[in-house]
């Protein structure tokens, strides 16, 4: 299906979320993309697994080391891809 952004609002310091709207045209003129925000600690993790269970095929994470390691966690817990 394509690409998915999974987006931590308190990144930066809570820039991330303050450019909420603008992040997310961007994401779908560039790459067709949605963002699915994170709300909670772990929700990185839980938005990985879904983004495969919903057929996206790119996940990118956006966000500092702790949305990283969820969203890997999240790929790797469901034997998703390859990380590149």
């Amino acid at each position: 299906m394509g690409w998915v952004i999974i987006a931590n609002p308190w990144s930066g310091g809570g820039a991330t979320g303050a450019r909420k709207h603008a992040l997310e045209q961007l994401a779908r003129e560039i790459l067709d993309a949605p963002i699915r925000w994170t709300d909670a600690p772990g929700a990185g993790r839980r938005l990985a697994q879904e983004a495969l269970d919903d057929g996206f095929t790119e996940v990118a994470a956006l966000g500092g080391d702790g949305t990283i390691s969820e969203v890997v966690d999240g790929l790797v817990a469901v034997g998703g891809g390859t990380l590149g």
